[in-house]
């Protein structure tokens, strides 16, 4: 998998009709959104941060090469796009869009795919927790409460919808400047039946 940044001009091209490298681009191509920086990359993909040329609203943008990944790796991709398409709620980060980049020879593998995510501009709950201990400035027990009830909230609306988190942790809460929290990352995530 390319570099992050490397990792921008490859989703512009791939994904021509949706994404440009730059606000002047978008405009001019009258591209849905501009890609503004790497928000940070891991095992399974890369987070860039994009904004919607219509209204400057920010988004996370999740892209994922399955070109060269195992048969599993590829399922849990595909597994959490399923989940995230099923799951509309508050403390859930939402998908917007997604879009997928399929081989010309073989329409049924898909080589990259691309989700166009809610972005949580307040970073996750374990850079929180490392922060505030390094500050001495313990969470409150009414901002506690907050944070446990909207997680709660959120397992239980992905519970209901027969799914299956499987991944659940403090870099997987992350959290919006209005004090919400989103449940985040569903790669190992899983559907089941009732």
């Amino acid at each position: 998998m390319p570099s992050g940044d490397a990792m921008i001009p490859r989703v512009c091209r791939t994904f021509s009709d949706a994404f440009a490298s730059d606000e002047a681009t978008a405009k001019e191509q009258g591209k849905k959104y501009w890609i503004s920086r790497v928000l940070g990359s891991g095992a399974t993909g890369t987070v860039l941060c994009a904004k919607r040329r219509s209204d400057g609203q920010s988004f996370a943008v999740k892209v994922v090469e399955m070109e060269g990944m195992s048969e599993a790796d590829k399922n849990r991709a595909q597994a959490e796009v399923q989940c995230l398409l099923n799951c509309d709620f508050f403390s859930i980060l939402k998908c917007h869009e997604d879009f997928a980049k399929k081989d010309p020879a073989d329409e049924e593998n898909v080589l990259m795919v691309a989700l166009v995510l809610d972005y949580a501009n307040a970073g996750d709950l374990r850079q929180e927790i490392k922060n505030r201990a390094k500050a001495a400035r313990a969470f409150r027990e009414h901002e506690a409460g907050l944070l446990f009830i909207q997680v709660l909230l959120a397992i239980h609306h992905v519970h209901s919808r027969h799914m299956i988190h499987r991944d659940i942790k403090t870099a997987n809460i992350l959290l919006c400047s209005n004090g919400l929290v989103k449940l985040g990352d569903f790669g190992f995530s899983k559907m089941y039946s009732a």
